[in-house]
């Protein structure tokens, strides 16, 4: 039995012979999957993943302070920015506080609003310096990415463009939570336009490689019912939470059908050609074409489906929700090439609409004939060319600069673009991507020293190269305020002695005149003791004289008594006689009587009674005069000693008071010009003392730089560098290494100190990116190297495909680096290198793997002369599928997303090197300088004809195509670990018929 009329495989017989129910199948299938499920971009919109996963660094710090502040439980940081053409006035001050009402009162979306602008003291940070354009920061809920935080930003916009505006002014919605969700969404919208685009183009170059639309219209068709079932079981998948699923994914899914598709469907055609050439019956052409590439097909959708897959393994939602969804859609791709696209052909076949072009076989592959027959003639000097041009195109790679502008990547006129070049119209750069610096303690830090700590890690911040502005709770306008500092203290204590300085002077001139009134006091004290000492002198004869009078009037006193004493009886015997008229001695002793009284002898003897009590009284007083003057004289010497000390004491005071005025001037002089001087620097040394705690001009900046409990404190760190970049990831990185080092001995050291904010957030984009680049790169390399080693059983061609295909990725990527950095000033998106790499060592192993298991199944005929044939057969084939698998993804340059145009820029230019240069010559030349090692551990008996073979008893055994798997589509992938312990036990070759 000849090669051509080998017995047929039993399935693709049933596909031959049930071609219309089999294409009736899939459209019905197609049908009522999509009539079940969802479409895909619903469920995308339902299910779509965080930007970053929510236990990355920045994410953790920036909900960590939401929570500390009562603020929010997500990372969904974004701004509300207003811009007028005129300085903002109080119609627009009263239009933001009602809109500031309005979206505060959307708990569902907008969980916290820091508002700055409407406190006097803190608005001057939040208005331009021009007046015309002020800002709000919102914290919004869902983490950036997901669907809940694109509702949030929805919400935010439909509010603002449905408010009523006052003239001239302009509102935008942007930050980063805004960029990210305007990039998601600018991904959505082009998703269709990209397939679409896609879809013509391959139409286009099919129509020009087949010259005819029936027979392009085979491998179309394939390409468009793959997709209309791919798309459904995507959307399946999301929707059971199998595995996320993203817009990224289903585009990428999308881009992998239409030129893996378009590749499988023209290998099998170029494969039916090939026999149709040679004068095969259509149906035996059909039967060998399955047979030829089926197996090829099969290891090359596992390939790219098993590489695919790996990126579910990744971290970061871009990779991993890309994984499940494209391993699904090339399955599906491959399901339809092994039944539909035969089945389609089949039917062609039928009615004569898939024959080849009226050309002789010489003249469709004598120009690969002639590549082939060069390429083995000098393998060594097409070998070398070829590496070196992989290798100069290589060189460019260390010189790559990875990019991380989310930013960047979008369209100009998104609107979070636009309202980031609003921002940038009015403030410095990078105003409205802030980083946080969350400080944590056990303690309550509202007190001098922590204050004193947490300025130590503002100044340490402000003075790194790079920060222009840092705002925090010592600092909330963003410098340092005046009363801070110990030498503004200074300065205020210098004025409030400069204002009493006149009255200390007043003081010492009081000093002086007291000094000189005690004087005064002195002299009179002095002349009121001479004065009394003669007063004394006087005194001491006028008692003398007292007491003399004193006792004359007491003898006197006395003899009057006496005198009265002795006429008493006489009165008493006149008073006692009742008869005394008519007795005449009585009578004449009253007569008697009363001219003695009547006399001056009877007043003074009336007067001497007052005169002696006044003689005595006078004595008395004299007495006590002669005793009082003397301790007078003492008392007036003891108040002259107290006035001569008293003095002193005020002539020393004098005198010191006279010499501190001039000393005090000094020292207010001093303090005056020491914070006249250090006005508005930063220079002084600061401290905060506790009575600040309770000023109102500071309670306000205390509600918002620091949590309620006190024992958290934040600082907005604004930079110069492109916070979306390389410059705020480094800035990010420094402020938490600046801040960590400056708590150190102090009493905050040991306080938690973590940083979110968009620097923050692209360094751990960059983290996470390059462990899941390694990671997917090291298991997608080992199952792609694991395939092709079951496919060829040669150690030696599994590597030599592996390593081609790794020098066309690097190829493929210093070119990108020429085309976007250095030709168009634009660094390679952090996304372009990963994805890249999965696409171009799967699908570029495709067309490597092809063309070595064709060196393999033409080696019977000798190595050298294997080569040309395989070259020969497969040149058109593989060509025609690179160009349009390139092309495909070349497709992607129309995205307004940049990085999907530098993705599909970089794989569509790895394709092409791989199919023009590495699958036509490298290779080749490659094989053909190794020879019989190449296939090592093969024996080159085995090669040129399978032992097996060599014992059947017959002289014209058939052809044994590629071996994998038989029947290919129904053993599992696993089975390719376990034929390479057991090839021979799992799948024993089939003995060819008797003839």
């Amino acid at each position: 039995m000849t090669p051509t009329t080998r017995a047929p495989g039993r399935f693709a017989e049933f596909l031959r012979r049930y071609a219309v129910l089999v294409v009736v199948a899939w459209v019905g299938l197609a049908g009522v999957l999509n009539l079940v499920i969802p479409q895909v971009e619903t469920v995308v919109a339902r299910q779509a993943q965080p930007f970053l996963p929510t236990n990355a660094e920045s994410a953790v710090a920036l909900t960590t302070m939401g929570e500390r502040f009562h603020e929010s439980d997500t990372n969904n940081v974004s701004f509300v920015f207003l811009e007028a053409d005129h300085v903002l006035g109080q119609r627009d001050r009263d239009y933001y506080n009602a809109l500031l009402r309005t979206l505060t009162a959307d708990k569902d979306n907008v969980q916290s609003a820091m508002d700055l602008w409407s406190d006097p003291m803190t608005g001057v940070v939040n208005q331009s310096a021009d007046g015309k354009a002020a800002y709000v920061m919102l914290r919004l809920a869902g983490y950036m990415g997901t669907v809940k935080a694109n509702d949030a930003i929805d919400a935010v916009r439909h509010i603002v463009d449905t408010s009523t505006k006052p003239p001239g002014l302009t509102v935008y919605v942007t930050g980063p939570g805004a960029a990210v969700s305007d990039e998601l969404t600018a991904a959505e919208r082009g998703m269709v336009a990209l397939s679409v685009a896609a879809g013509v183009l391959i139409g286009l170059v099919l129509l020009v490689v087949y010259r005819s639309p029936l027979l392009a219209g085979v491998p179309l068709a394939g390409i468009g019912m793959a997709l209309a079932v791919a798309r459904p079981l995507i959307a399946l998948v999301g929707e059971l939470k199998l595995s996320p699923v993203s817009s990224f994914s289903v585009m990428l899914g999308s881009a992998l059908i239409l030129g893996a598709g378009a590749d499988y469907a023209i290998f099998f055609i170029g494969r039916y050609h090939e026999g149709r050439r040679k004068g095969v019956a259509p149906a035996a052409a059909y039967h060998a074409a399955y047979r030829g590439i089926g197996p090829i097909v099969t290891a090359s959708a596992l390939t790219i489906a098993g590489a695919c897959a790996c990126m579910s393994l990744a971290q970061l939602s871009l990779f991993k929700s890309a994984g499940i969804p494209c391993a699904i859609a090339i399955l599906v791709a491959l399901a339809a090439a092994m039944t539909l696209v035969p089945a389609l052909m089949s039917i062609g076949a039928s009615v004569g609409l898939l024959e080849p072009r009226a050309v002789t076989e010489h003249n469709i592959t004598r120009t690969w004939r002639r590549i082939g027959t060069r390429t083995v003639r000098w393998p060594g000097p097409i070998l070398a060319a070829g590496l070196a041009t992989l290798i100069v195109c290589g060189l460019l790679l260390p010189g790559m600069i990875t990019g991380y502008d989310e930013r960047g990547v979008q369209p100009a006129d998104t609107p979070s673009n636009l309202g980031y070049a609003a921002a940038e119209r009015h403030f410095p750069s990078n105003r409205l991507s802030p980083d946080f610096v969350l400080i944590e303690a056990n303690h309550d830090l509202r007190n001098p020293a922590d204050m004193l700590a947490i300025e130590r890690v503002a100044r340490k911040l402000a003075d790194e190269p790079g920060i222009d502005l840092v705002q925090g709770i010592t600092r909330p306008l963003g410098t340092l305020l005046p009363q801070t500092s110990l030498t503004y203290q200074a300065g205020y204590i210098g004025d409030r002695i400069a204002q009493n300085k006149s009255i200390l002077t007043s003081r010492v001139n009081d000093l002086d005149a007291l000094t000189k009134g005690i004087d005064t006091m002195m002299g009179a004290a002095n002349t009121l003791r001479s004065t009394l000492q003669r007063g004394i002198a006087s005194l001491d004869s006028a008692s003398n004289g007292a007491v003399q009078l004193q006792t004359g009037v007491t003898q006197l006193r006395d003899s009057v008594d006496q005198v009265t004493s002795t006429a008493q009886p006489l009165r008493q015997a006149v008073a006692d006689n009742p008869n005394c008229a008519a007795d005449p001695l009585c009578t004449a002793t009253k007569t008697v009587i009363d001219k003695v009284d009547s006399s001056p002898i009877a007043t003074m003897v009336q007067s001497i009674g007052p005169v002696s009590n006044g003689s005595d009284t006078m004595a008395d007083a004299l007495g006590g005069l002669s005793t009082s003057l003397p301790q007078a004289l003492s008392s007036l010497d003891q108040l002259t000693g107290m006035l001569t000390q008293l003095r002193g004491i005020a002539a020393a005071l004098t005198g010191t008071a006279g010499a501190l005025v001039p000393q005090i001037s000094d020292i207010t002089d001093f303090l005056q010009a020491l914070g006249r001087n250090f006005s508005g620097s930063d220079s002084g040394i600061f401290y905060m003392p506790p009575q600040a705690f309770s000023d109102s001009r500071f309670t306000r900046a205390l509600s918002l730089l620091m949590s309620a409990d006190g024992k958290s404190t934040r600082m907005l760190v604004y930079g110069s560098g492109e916070s979306f970049g390389i410059p705020g990831m480094e800035r990010a990185a420094a402020a938490k290494q600046l801040a960590e080092q400056a708590l150190k001995g102090t009493t905050l050291d040991g306080s938690v100190v973590s940083v979110g904010g968009v620097g923050s957030s692209m360094k751990d984009v960059r983290a996470l990116a390059d462990h899941d680049f390694a990671l997917v790169a090291v298991v997608a390399l080992a199952f792609v190297f694991l395939i092709i080693l079951v496919v060829l059983r040669s150690l030696v061609a599994a590597a030599l495909v592996i390593g081609t295909v790794l020098l066309a990725y690097a190829t493929a990527l210093g070119l990108g680096v020429l085309l976007w950095q250095h030709l168009l000033g634009i660094e390679l998106h952090w996304m372009v290198a990963p994805l890249a790499f999965i696409t171009l060592v799967a699908v570029g192993a495709d067309y490597n793997l092809l063309l070595t298991a064709r060196f393999k199944e033409e080696a019977r005929a000798g190595l050298n002369t294997g080569i040309i044939r395989a070259l020969a057969g497969t040149g058109s084939v593989v060509t025609t599928a690179g160009v349009v698998f390139g092309l495909t993804m070349l497709s992607l340059l129309t995205s307004k997303l940049t990085n999907i145009a530098q993705v599909g820029s970089v794989v569509g230019i790895g394709l092409l090197v791989d199919t023009f240069l590495v699958r036509s010559f490298i290779i080749p030349a490659a094989a053909a300088k190794l020879g019989t090692l190449m296939w090592w551990p093969i024996k080159p008996a085995d090669l040129i004809m399978p032992r097996a073979e060599r014992l059947r008893p017959h002289s014209n055994p058939a052809p044994t195509p590629p071996m994998l798997f038989r029947p290919i589509w129904c053993q599992p992938l696993l089975a390719a670990g376990a034929s390479l312990l057991f090839p021979r036990r799992l799948f024993p070759r089939r003995a060819a018929p008797a003839h």
